[in-house]
């Protein structure tokens, strides 16, 4: 039984990396990624306006940090990024703005400070994915 919670649970992780992964690091010992579940269904050619201006990257980026942290957390953005990246498994390119970000719980620096996400071009937040 024991054997078989843990082979369960190595496959639970695993299976987090089923996406398209376009960005990975460590940090404090763990393994973190960006990825997408499926491919985009909006893209960038390069010469049109872009779907998304800076102004609403920032406001999906403060709906987000609204709902998603905890208690007195506060962020505030250090950076947007537009980038093109590569995902394994995918033919193409897809652009994505990286939103770089500080939190402050109260009026001093929480444990975890310096902090990232990616907006896809409809204005998905993808959070990091980490694990062991």
């Amino acid at each position: 039984m024991r054997l078989l919670l843990v082979i369960l649970t190595f496959i639970s992780f695993n299976s987090l990396a089923d996406g398209f992964v376009f960005d990975s690091w460590s940090s404090k010992g763990k393994s973190c990624m960006f990825q997408f579940i499926a491919p985009p269904n909006l893209n960038w050619n390069g010469d049109s306006d872009l779907p998304l201006t800076i102004k609403e990257v920032d406001t999906i980026f403060q709906k987000w940090a609204l709902g998603n942290l905890k208690g007195n957390e506060k962020a505030h953005v250090v950076s947007f990024n537009l980038s093109s990246v590569a995902p394994e498994g995918l033919k193409n390119n897809y652009w994505i703005f990286k939103v770089g970000y500080v939190v402050f719980n109260g009026n001093v620096p929480s444990k975890q400070f310096n902090r990232k996400l990616v907006i896809d071009l409809t204005g998905k937040v993808i959070e990091p994915i980490c694990r062991l």
